[in-house]
């Protein structure tokens, strides 16, 4: 992998990748779509201002669920919008009930999202799967309802783990394509606010919230037959990751965690055999941002970073990382 930095301020469907929504002070509807030669350009926004919404991408559309109305986050939203690959909006109701900080993964030709949290601190264990824009299944919920668990894909699965409902969990339940529940063997720890990604035949699951003061370097692997494995740990312990996969590489990068320095450039690389690499950063530590892939790159936007110490500001900045043949 080689770095390249856009000069401008996820999911992707087709030939675009898709940043939505936020918070810069103000909660954001703003949708920033860049193409496979990293030409930014500006879709028709979401239908209402949200951050903590969860973006997915299905066989027909991407998607952007859910999400909170208010910087409480009591107020939270049960719509989608749904873009296809000429980045046409459909913008519906789709949940049951307003949603933030759900998990979501794809298996076969769906997008699924897994439990997430309703008013400003309830877990929830619904469960919705979306190919177009109504909630095409509802597979059994969660056994643990959970927000800010990860979702990640790997042979005939979507899994989700970790989370909290006030405590991190370790737990990872699975849906194969049809939609069947079922269990994995646990994380190695457990945490909350980790990264997840794929790679070759590995579901990769990465650092996290273990408490509100305790960061983990922890990586687990699960094969397709759902077989755990732990490669190498992150370089650093720390929580609020981007994820992303390009090429033959998954890449883990930025993050924030309670010791000193608390924020963090670092990237972590993976390769199909779980080899790691650590000869990369970002050009400022940054947290809380979105990673994605179009073509050939990997995409990190937005997040929080430290100017100076103590002083925290919001990032337009965009990175891409290109995976070279």
């Amino acid at each position: 992998l080689t770095k390249a930095t856009l000069p401008d301020s996820v999911t992707s469907i087709g030939d675009y990748a898709l940043f939505a929504g936020g918070y810069n002070g103000t909660i954001s509807a703003v949708v920033d779509a860049y193409n496979t030669s990293l030409t930014r350009s500006t879709p028709t926004s979401l239908g209402e201002v949200r951050q903590h919404l969860t973006g997915g991408t299905s066989a027909n559309a991407c998607m952007f669920i859910g999400g909170a109305l208010n910087s409480s986050a009591t107020s939270l939203s049960k719509y989608g919008d749904f873009y296809n690959k000429s980045l046409t909006r459909t913008y519906t109701s789709c949940l049951s009930k307003g949603t933030a900080n759900m998990g979501s993964a794809r298996v076969g030709d769906y997008a699924v999202f897994a439990g997430g949290r309703y008013g400003a601190a309830s877990a929830y264990a619904g469960v919705r799967a979306f190919n177009g824009t109504t909630a095409d299944a509802t597979p059994d919920a969660l056994s643990t309802a959970r927000w800010n668990l990860a979702g990640a894909s790997v042979g005939n699965y979507a899994l989700f783990g970790g989370g909290t409902n006030g405590s991190s969990s370790a737990v990872v339940e699975t849906y194969n394509k049809s939609f069947t529940k079922g269990t994995a063997t646990n994380l190695g720890a457990a945490r909350s606010m980790l990264a997840a990604t794929t790679i070759g035949n590995y579901a990769l699951f990465a650092g996290g919230h273990v408490s509100s003061t305790t960061y983990s370097t922890v990586v687990d692997a699960y094969n397709s037959s759902l077989t755990r494995s732990t490669p190498t740990a992150l370089s650093v312990a720390r929580g609020d990751i981007a994820a992303t996969t390009v090429g033959k590489y998954a890449v883990f990068a930025g993050g924030d965690s309670y010791a000193n320095p608390g924020r963090f450039a670092t990237v972590d690389v993976y390769d199909e055999k779980l080899t790691r690499t650590t000869n990369l950063k970002l050009s400022i530590p940054k947290w809380l941002h979105a990673a994605t892939t179009v073509g050939n790159y990997a995409l990190f936007g937005g997040g929080m970073h430290e100017a100076t110490s103590g002083t925290y500001s919001y990032s337009n900045v965009v990175e891409a990382f290109v995976a070279e043949s």
